[in-house]
């Protein structure tokens, strides 16, 4: 392998490879009992877009911070609704646990 390979290959791992396993993370931690720890992850990334504006060092107009804050949350949402989907499931599937136990009564 020369040099160009491997640096293509960090490259991707980089790219693809750690947002990939933050979402299977996410997913995950969302289907714990509890449900503080699929928000561990969008609330972190929430907080560091806050700080990453609030560290920016020139004098920047209100169109570069919103425009930031959009595009740096968008893991945020997509982790947002990645929690979102597996508790509806989860929910439903105890009320449907419910009712076969009424059912049963």
């Amino acid at each position: 392998m020369n040099s160009s390979n491997t640096n293509f290959t960090v490259l991707l791992f980089f790219s693809l490879g750690i947002p990939v396993a933050l979402l299977l993370l996410e997913f995950v931690l969302s289907r714990a009992e509890s449900a503080v720890p699929g928000l561990v992850l969008p609330g972190l990334h929430a907080l560091l877009t806050v700080l990453s504006v609030l560290m920016m060092v020139q004098p920047v107009s209100t169109f570069t911070v919103v425009t930031t804050l959009l595009l740096y949350n968008i893991p945020t949402a997509l982790y947002l609704a990645i929690y979102f989907a597996v508790r509806s499931r989860r929910r439903k599937k105890k009320q449907l646990e419910r009712m076969n136990l009424q059912d049963l009564d």
